[in-house]
């Protein structure tokens, strides 16, 4: 998002089918669609709501302290 913002459109499109797919898989796909959801809510600027015991909770934190960091350093 923040090293290469000319292919954010592209990455966004992808994250929609990958939401959308995991979606349509139902219950069992249900913490990716939810870590799909959050991957947008990042991209519209909105801090994604994952519980701390999601198992991808760990990952959108280190995904939000490197845009922090990647914000900070420009």
């Amino acid at each position: 998002m923040t090293v290469m913002p000319e292919s954010r459109d592209q990455w966004r499109t992808a994250i929609e089918t990958l939401l959308q797919y995991a979606i349509q898989q139902g219950p069992a796909w249900q913490y990716e669609a939810d870590f799909f959801a959050a991957l947008l809510a990042l991209d519209k600027n909105q801090v994604p709501m994952l519980t701390p015991d999601h198992p991808y909770s760990a990952a959108i934190q280190r995904i939000l302290e490197s845009i922090a960091r990647e914000r900070n350093a420009g």
